[in-house]
């Protein structure tokens, strides 16, 4: 192989050195950006969990209210109608009146909470997401991209500056003795 190969064959290594190492960083920074992304998505979503949880609270005590206040007109306009609101039929149907805002209350304070888990199970995931890339962003190493390149493409160029070692290695290698039959012409000659 001539000087002017070598030479040609030298700039193109390290032009790919150069390349394999601008897209391992290109790699990282993006891990880096999607870590952040997935870590900012994550408090968002605790966040609005959050807001869920007191929303459901808030919404419980106005159905609570709403349940009071129409037991206690119901109640005015039986007591109006001289009905006894003490016993009876009509202190069932208050009872009644009571049992089902209970119920309209608790139903809405389950379905703020089914809401809040579910924001922060996906909350969970966002930053299982972002440590994962985090560690992909602090796993890639540019210069050992390019320095693994280098050695490839000075191993390629050896081979073919100093075929007869090349051969030489690849013959001992697999093993110190021909086979029976084998072509010994390709060995180098001691």
């Amino acid at each position: 192989m001539c000087y002017v190969q070598i030479a040609i064959a030298a700039v193109g290594i390290m032009m790919q050195m150069k390349a394999s190492a601008d897209q391992e960083a290109a790699r990282r920074d993006k891990a880096t950006f999607d870590a952040q992304i997935a870590k900012n998505n994550s408090k968002i979503l605790n966040r609005q969990a959050d807001d869920a949880e007191e929303k459901g609270k808030d919404d419980r005590y106005l159905a609570r209210l709403k349940a009071d206040v129409a037991r206690e007109r119901m109640q005015a306009e039986l007591a109006g109608q001289r009905f006894d609101v003490t016993f009876g039929t009509n202190i069932d149907l208050l009872a009644e009146m009571n049992e089902f805002g209970e119920r309209d209350a608790n139903a809405i304070k389950e379905s703020a909470d089914q809401t809040a888990f579910a924001l922060r199970a996906r909350a969970a995931n966002f930053a299982a997401q972002g440590t994962f890339e985090g560690a992909l962003a602090s796993g890639a190493s540019p210069g050992d991209a390019a320095l693994s390149t280098g050695v490839s493409g000075a191993t390629s160029v050896a081979s073919k500056w100093y075929p007869d070692i090349a051969s030489e290695f690849s013959s001992t290698s697999t093993s110190s003795a021909p086979a029976s039959g084998a072509d010994t012409s390709l060995l180098a000659t001691s």
